[in-house]
This record gives C-alpha cells, sequence and structure tokens, in this order.
C-alpha cells in the first residue's frame, strides 16, 4: 500500500466539489504528499463558493469554538459589541453579542447570503409577512438558521441574560438597507455600506 493510498481512504468520507475534479492519478506525479496537500484545500470551506448548507456548517463550527465572555471590541450605539471574527473572499465571519434589551431593527444583508448561529442566550428574529404581520422565531442555544439574499428581519434579545451569536455571509456584506414599516408595506428608509 502507498502513502498516497493510506491518504485516499482517510479522505474517501470527504466531499469535494464537483468543479475541481480531482483524481490521485491527476496529483501524485508532484510527489505523494500533493494529493493530500490538495485535498486538504479542496475541502477547505475558503476555496469554495459558498451555499446555505455551508454556511451553516461554518457559522456552527465558528459558533462551538467560541469561548462565551464579554467582547473587548466595538460597540454599536444600542451596547451591542461585535468583531469580525474571519474573511476569505468568498465569505466572512462576525461574533457579536447582544446585552439584554438590545437588537438590530429591521433590515437586510444586500447580496450576501447568511446563516446565523446562537453561541450562548437567546435571540427573538422578527421577520416581516406579506400580509403585514410579523412573524417571531425565538433561537436558542445551539440552533443555526440560514437566510438567503433579500431576507429582512429584525433580531433583538428580550431575555434578561446577554446573548452571543456568530453570522456567516457570503459574500462578505458591502451593504445593510434598514427597513421600516408603512400602513402593513415594508420602506427601504436607508442604505449603509
Amino acid at each position: 500500500m502507498t502513502k498516497v493510498d493510506k491518504v485516499d481512504r482517510n479522505y474517501q468520507n470527504a466531499e469535494v466539489s464537483s468543479d475541481l475534479d480531482l483524481s490521485p492519478a491527476d496529483i501524485v506525479p508532484w510527489g505523494d504528499d500533493a494529493w493530500r496537500v490538495t485535498a486538504s484545500r479542496a475541502v477547505h470551506p475558503s476555496q469554495q463558493r459558498p451555499d446555505q448548507v455551508l454556511l451553516m456548517s461554518i457559522a456552527e463550527g465558528v459558533g462551538s469554538s467560541v469561548v462565551p465572555g464579554p467582547l473587548s471590541v466595538e460597540a454599536a450605539p444600542d451596547g451591542r459589541s461585535y468583531h469580525r471574527l474571519l474573511e476569505t473572499a468568498e465569505y466572512e465571519a462576525w461574533i457579536i453579542q447582544w446585552p439584554p434589551g438590545t437588537g438590530l431593527p429591521t433590515h437586510d444583508h444586500g447580496a450576501s447570503v447568511g446563516a446565523l448561529f446562537v453561541v450562548e442566550g437567546a435571540l427573538d428574529e422578527d421577520v416581516p409577512c406579506v400580509d403585514g404581520t410579523v412573524a417571531t422565531r425565538h433561537l436558542t442555544a445551539g440552533q443555526v438558521v440560514p437566510f438567503d439574499v433579500g431576507y429582512v428581519h429584525a433580531v433583538t434579545n428580550r431575555s434578561t441574560t446577554t446573548a452571543t451569536s456568530v453570522h456567516v455571509y457570503a459574500p462578505p456584506l458591502s451593504t445593510v438597507g434598514f427597513y421600516r414599516t408603512d400602513g402593513g408595506d415594508l420602506v427601504l428608509e436607508r442604505v449603509e455600506g
């Protein structure tokens, strides 16, 4: 058994992006370690165009490695704290702490898709419906939810304890649109970014 055969068995359960079309036969001429190195890059999220499933996995993975506690980073006027944890050409991940009573009003994420993972505490997500009502989803620690381009929501900590969440966006956020409700209709108020 060659070193490449051993490595190939170790990676047999890994998913490789179909547009990469890699095989051990393509790599062996460059040496026994080339397949291992190429395979590890091929399955690494920073080398793929993220979809919602991958963004949820990234948010959950990053969120699971976060040690809860106070952030000594940028603070929003409403008291939230936030910090970009990582950025690639394809996506970025942020951590946000939400003291009780804080929130982000109704907004979209521009041209980005994303996922939100609750690390600790609880958050309420308010989603405006076409009939003018608002649907509220209560998110607790360990939950991860995806959202698509054009998704509009508000996120608020209505509990009595601080909540922490990880947010992943692809591509990295370039704009955020903020909305108000006028007679049951959503009206774009401003775009930041």
